[in-house]
């Protein structure tokens, strides 16, 4: 994910970069090359160190040949730093002396090869650069896949412990934010106890963030997939991203005409946009430049490979680029792992960007990371890209309806403080409101009041009677009766158990008071009841 080089095998032009002080030698090095090479050789020099990792924070070379005695570095030190500074570049040792132990050193160290300046020749150098690239790329790739399965795990490891918590806990904020949602709605604007509950409103809204965070790291985040141009969505959020931004930094958003469009849930990656933003403005302490721009571009199979959760193809790419400090390849490394972050204890949860990650690779895309120290850092997003002239599921927001209403509404609910909570708010909105704590309860009701009722919301998991079950039970008596599920499961986990259909109305919980009075008004508004599973 880190990496800053993809070494291209089919280059007809190579860049070598040689470090080695003696004059002689480097003359040889350079006869060897250019009457062995098949290819265009573009040989650099660096005669100390110094220059060489100098030359190394410019674009990589496609080899480094490197003599390990220079004026400024001995021995296997000058290795391990060209090998640190370069991890992805093959370097090639260049030694007088037959040490076959220090070979073997060297090859631990990160080497690809490790040549005797007496043995080389216009057939071996050229040969042995070929395969110690062959070997590097090949090294990349492993390492690269390899962090990709400890990634997968790691998704997996906190998707459990996400999922494992997050029915109990979001039953509990359920209550905490529509009790303090209540509260504020009565509380004169003078009161002494306002203050507090909007305390206990903004702790509760930060918790249920932080656990929905942890399930858009693991790819259980519910998702309300459109199709969108992320340039317009982009430049919807402009102000947004202003306000964000501190006074000394310069904010520049580009997007060709011709953007692909990609089927996306928008206000995820209008998330993951504002993290990456955020991110970059706590890069740069001193103020800069952040540029955000949009573009098509074509992934090839060995890009690809070397990405393997990708298909090669045609993409949307969304690029984060900063002017501040940049960062070394290990901590490049670990920015996606969750609660990792370089920010100071109580500054941040190390989710950001893990739930960047998270939500990208949801959305089957991926993003990685571009950075040098002191040369800032690109953060780069590809979405698939949609076919041309495939119609368009977006359409024009529905003017926001009423939360009030009139009508008789079944609300099944085994939890008590839940069932009470939300009781008083739809009866607050004018509702008849009829309450069961499990199915049968319900049915009863249903029974005594059928022509009456017009919704049902029940909890998915009830002691007796499922929810789609007993939703399937009531039509038997009010055939026309519309149904709203609710669970403190993701709406993706109950789908995929088989236990709602896909397109039947669900509100994951937990959620406010006025974002159930929304749904439930909008369930009301719509067309013929959908079925239930």
């Amino acid at each position: 994910r880190g990496g800053r080089h993809a070494m291209n095998q089919s280059s007809t032009h190579l860049r070598v970069l040689v470090i080695e002080d003696n004059d002689g030698d480097a003359r040889l090095l350079q006869e060897a090359l250019r009457a062995g090479s098949a290819t265009a050789v573009e040989l650099e020099r660096a005669r100390t160190l110094t220059e060489g990792l100098a030359r190394l924070d410019g674009p990589p070379p496609d080899a480094v040949l490197l003599d390990l005695n220079l004026p400024d570095s001995q021995g296997m030190e000058t290795l391990r730093r060209v090998c640190t500074r370069a991890p992805r570049t093959p370097v090639i040792v260049l030694t007088g002396l037959h040490d076959e132990s220090a070979a073997i050193e060297a090859l631990r160290q990160g080497a690809q090869d490790y040549l005797l300046k007496s043995e080389l020749d216009e057939r071996l150098l050229p040969r042995a650069i070929r395969y110690a690239r062959e070997r590097k790329e090949t090294e990349v790739l492993l390492r690269d896949m390899q962090d990709q399965l400890l990634q997968s795990q790691r998704m997996e490891s906190v998707g459990r412990l996400a999922g494992g918590i997050a029915h109990d806990f979001n039953n509990m904020m359920t209550v905490i934010q529509g009790y303090a949602r209540m509260m504020l709605e009565t509380l004169p604007n003078d009161s002494v106890h306002r203050n507090d509950v909007e305390a206990i409103a903004t702790a509760a809204d930060r918790a249920v963030t932080l656990t929905r965070q942890l399930l858009a790291y693991s790819r259980k985040q519910v998702m309300q997939l459109r199709v969108i141009n992320a340039g317009e969505l982009l430049h919807a959020i402009e102000d947004t991203l202003r306000r964000l931004l501190r006074p000394d930094m310069i904010l520049t958003l580009t997007s060709p005409p011709d953007l692909g469009q990609v089927e996306a849930d928008p206000s995820q990656i209008e998330q993951v946009i504002l993290n990456l933003a955020a991110n970059a403005r706590d890069a740069m302490p001193k103020g800069g430049n952040l540029t955000i721009s949009c573009s098509n571009i074509t992934l090839d199979a060995p890009w690809a490979q070397r990405h393997f959760a990708l298909r090669p193809g045609e993409y949307v790419q969304i690029a984060v680029t900063d002017t501040g400090a940049g960062m070394t390849d290990d901590i490049a490394q670990k920015i996606f792992d969750p609660f990792f972050t370089t920010k100071p204890f109580g500054e941040g949860t190390g989710l950001g960007l893990a739930t960047v990650y998270g939500i990208i690779r949801q959305h089957n895309g991926h993003v990685w990371v571009y950075s040098e120290p002191g040369h800032g850092t690109t953060m780069k997003v590809v979405l698939p890209r949609l076919n041309r002239g495939m119609s368009s599921r977006a359409s024009a927001a529905a003017p926001q309806a009423t939360s009030a209403g009139s009508e008789t509404l079944l609300l099944v609910e085994d939890e008590p403080e839940i069932l009470t909570m939300l009781g008083k708010s739809l009866q607050g909105l004018g509702y008849t409101v009829l309450t069961a704590g499990n199915g049968r309860a319900a049915l009863t009701l249903m029974q005594q009041h059928s022509h009456a009722v017009s919704l049902l919301i029940t909890d998915i998991v009830l002691p007796d009677l499922a929810g789609p079950e007993l939703a399937e039970g009531l039509r038997g008596i009010q055939p026309t009766l519309h149904v709203l599920f609710m669970s403190a499961y993701p709406g993706d986990a109950v789908v995929a158990r088989g236990l709602i259909a896909p397109d039947a109305p669900f509100i994951c919980k937990p959620f406010t008071p006025e974002a159930l009075a929304r749904r439930v008004r909008d369930v009301l508004s719509a067309g013929p009841p959908p079925p239930v599973n």
